[in-house]
């Protein structure tokens, strides 16, 4: 109901301009350090729309369209970070990425950790990112959408969970108690047209191991 309290405000609505699509795709990514975002990597580059996006503009604290605390605009290559393994072969593995914008949005940001095993098996975490479907009043596309939950299962690479989300919520943070993310949002295994996943298939989220956080950090800035 209040985007702008914390960790809220740290989460964007993004939307991703490709060489190919004549219209945007939409995401989700969360600000991790005054000017770097974390994302999927499917919504920095995709092969099937022509590779790199062209622009992506980030709004934060989003009540309904063109009600918005701040934007972020990033429109180079040089803007996008994306591991090489991702563009050979989008390997899901490797489906993360960062943003780096020309300036703060100054909006904050989450700390990130990698999770012991033993927390996953007890605590309850958090999806929170932006709806790329339209429910009800047209409006709430706009709006922020978050579901807790507890994880089904997990490997090393991914975290599996069903805990509700749909198509536009790629990029989410996936976070504790304590606002730490421990996961990015990569993978819908519902039905996209409705919130509450109706089908005994896992969402996912590629988790934050010593991999992932290092590559994040080498961007962070």
């Amino acid at each position: 109901s209040d985007p702008t309290m914390f960790p809220y405000r740290t989460i964007a609505k993004l939307i991703i301009y490709y060489p190919n699509e004549a219209s945007p795709y939409v995401g989700t990514g969360f600000m991790y350090g005054p000017r770097s975002m974390a994302t999927a990597a499917h919504n920095l580059y995709d092969s099937s729309k022509g590779g790199y996006a062209t622009k992506i503009v980030a709004y934060f604290c989003v009540f309904i369209q063109n009600t918005y605390y701040s934007t972020a605009t990033a429109s180079s290559k040089s803007n996008f970070k994306v591991p090489s393994e991702w563009i050979q072969s989008a390997n899901m593995k490797y489906d993360y990425g960062v943003i780096v914008f020309d300036s703060s949005p100054n909006v904050g940001s989450f700390g990130m950790q990698a999770v012991k095993d033993s927390l996953l098996d007890s605590n309850q975490y958090t999806i929170c990112g932006y709806p790329g479907l339209q429910y009800g009043n047209g409006q709430n596309l706009w709006k922020q959408v978050y579901s807790t939950g507890y994880m089904t299962s997990f490997t090393n690479d991914y975290l599996n969970f069903h805990i509700d989300m749909v198509s536009g919520q790629s990029g989410s943070p996936l976070y504790g108690a304590d606002n730490k993310v421990i996961g990015i949002v990569t993978y819908n295994g519902g039905e996209n047209i409705h919130y509450e996943d109706k089908s005994n298939l896992e969402n996912t989220a590629n988790r934050i191991n010593t991999t992932v956080f290092n590559y994040l950090m080498k961007y962070r800035a």
